[in-house]
């Protein structure tokens, strides 16, 4: 996405003393071959392939935990904005529109990427906590998920009715 009228900054922020965590949960730093289609091959251990997808993630968690948190007096740059593609953008988004029960949010990007860097910051914790408790990182992540989210089994889904 590129910069635009309602988007004054270029990076995405997290707090300075989560910035070597966030590393190492994830490929860029580590483990990465580059193919000639420029993806990336991640190693199989390793959580997230990108440092966005573990900051998007991050947000989710904080968002699902209901808190948010202000990043402090020395925040770190983590990504550069251009990182974020659609899918995520959405996320963010959601998120946004949720917690402000207002779509006027979406006017500005700014808001929407300070919106998650709060979440992030509190769901930080339990995913760094979870991914880096020892033990291949997926499978930690992966457990995580399980244990603290209902995944509908099979393909029998039922519709949710206001009772």
């Amino acid at each position: 996405m590129n910069i635009s009228e309602n988007q004054k900054r270029d990076r995405v922020f997290v707090d300075k003393s989560q910035i070597e965590q966030y590393r190492e949960m994830a490929v860029e730093r580590r483990d990465t071959v580059e193919r000639k289609d420029r993806e990336s091959v991640s190693s199989p251990s390793l959580a997230f392939r990108s440092l966005k997808d573990s900051f998007v993630m991050a947000a989710c968690i904080g968002f699902r935990l209901g808190k948010k948190k202000p990043l402090g007096n020395e925040p770190k740059e983590l990504i550069w904005i251009s990182y974020l593609k659609d899918p995520d953008w959405a996320i963010l988004r959601a998120i946004a529109v949720c917690d402000k029960d207002d779509l006027n949010i979406l006017a500005n990007n700014d808001d929407v990427l300070s919106l998650a860097e709060e979440y992030a910051n509190v769901g930080f914790a339990q995913l760094s906590d979870a991914v880096l408790s020892g033990g291949p990182q997926v499978e930690n992540l992966v457990n995580y998920i399980l244990e603290n989210y209902d995944i509908p089994q099979g393909s029998n889904h039922t519709n949710v009715t206001d009772d």
